[in-house]
C-alpha cells in the first residue's frame, strides 16, 4: 500500500489531515495513464543511461529530467520501481547516438540488460544518414535487439550502404530471429537486399502488408 494524504477543507483542518491508503495497483494505473507518451525518452540517453545503473540518481539527477516518464521515476524509491517498466517499455532512438551510446552501456551494466530484457517491448529506430562508422551502427542495432528478448514490436528504417556479402538485414534478421521470439508486428526499412522468404523461413506465420509506394514493409506475425 502507497499513503497519500486528503487535502484539508480549511487552514484550519491542517492538523488533522489524515492519510488515505491507496493500493499499489491503483498507482501503477496512474503511473500508465501518465507516462502514454508519443516519444517515450524525451531526455539524453546518457541520461536513461545514468538512472539505469544507478537507481538513486533522482535524488541529484531530477532537476534534468524533462520527461513524465523519468520525472515520476524520480519521485521517490517506490514510484522508482513502479515507473521503471514504463521507462524501458518502448524506446525510441531518433539518431545513431542513442543506440550507440545505449549499446556501450549494455555492455557495462548488468541492471540495464536485465531492465530490457524484461520490459522493452517496443523498439524504434530511425536513421536515414549515418555520420559515423556504418559498423559500428549495425554492431548497436544488433548488440540492442539481441538485449530485447520479449520484443513485441519493432521498427527499422535504417540506411546502410555496405555492400559486404553478408548484407546488414541479414545481421539484424539473425539477432531479431534468435533473442525477439515474441515478435508480432514489424515494420522494416532497409535499403540493403532483403529477402521476405528470409522471414518467412524463420517465421513461418508470418503475413506480409505490402506498400507498393513506400521501401518499408509491414509484418503481422500471428
Amino acid at each position: 500500500m502507497a499513503k497519500t494524504y486528503s487535502m484539508p477543507s480549511s487552514p484550519e483542518d491542517e492538523s488533522n489531515r489524515q492519510p488515505i491508503q491507496l493500493p499499489v495497483e491503483l498507482w501503477r494505473h496512474i503511473i500508465a495513464i501518465s507516462t502514454n507518451l508519443p516519444v517515450p525518452l524525451d531526455v539524453p540517453v546518457n541520461y536513461f543511461a545514468h538512472f539505469s545503473i544507478d537507481q538513486y540518481a533522482y535524488e541529484h539527477e531530477i532537476a534534468l529530467s524533462t520527461s513524465t516518464k523519468l520525472s515520476l521515476l524520480l519521485v521517490s524509491k517506490d514510484f522508482y520501481a513502479l515507473s521503471i517498466e514504463h521507462l524501458y517499455q518502448h524506446i525510441v532512438f531518433p539518431n545513431y547516438e542513442y543506440f550507440i551510446n545505449l549499446s556501450e552501456n549494455l555492455r557495462v551494466s548488468e541492471k540495464l540488460a536485465e531492465n530490457m530484457r524484461i520490459w522493452t517491448t517496443g523498439v524504434d529506430i530511425c536513421v536515414l544518414f549515418f555520420t559515423t562508422d556504418e559498423v559500428r551502427c549495425l554492431d548497436a542495432v544488433v548488440d540492442i535487439l539481441s538485449s530485447c528478448t520479449n520484443l513485441v514490436h519493432l521498427s527499422l528504417d535504417l540506411r546502410f550502404t555496405s555492400k559486404e556479402n553478408r548484407t546488414p538485414s541479414t545481421m539484424i534478421l539473425d539477432a531479431s530471429w534468435h533473442s525477439c521470439r515474441t515478435l508480432r508486428t514489424i515494420q522494416w526499412g532497409l535499403d540493403s537486399p532483403f529477402l521476405c522468404t528470409n522471414w518467412c523461413l524463420r517465421f513461418p506465420h508470418s503475413q506480409r502488408y505490402g506498400r507498393d509506394t513506400s521501401p518499408i514493409t509491414d509484418f503481422r506475425l500471428s
